[in-house]
């Protein structure tokens, strides 16, 4: 399950705009997009669609900085994902 359930994207240049509805609360975050590409490969591992080593080869990183991130998404959400 991604961890935006309604999205609402802008582009503007080269950043992303994502934002989600939380009942009465909208929170908006502003993302690269080499962090959505982070952001939907981290949820797709979170998943169990795609292993850490396919996560890690398509964002050209190691296991253990897939690990970091992926915990990092855990605890943070989308934020955590954020440079």
């Amino acid at each position: 399950m991604s961890a935006f359930r309604q999205i609402e994207m802008s582009a503007f240049g080269n950043k992303v705009f994502i934002t989600k509805e939380v009942k009465t609360m909208k929170e908006c975050i502003s993302m690269i997009i080499k962090e959505l590409d982070r952001l939907e490969n981290i949820s797709q591992l979170e998943c169990d669609n795609i292993t850490q080593q396919q996560a890690a080869d398509y964002l050209s990183l190691t296991n253990r900085q897939v690990r970091r991130i992926l915990n990092n998404y855990k605890s943070q959400g989308a934020m955590g994902l954020i440079s």
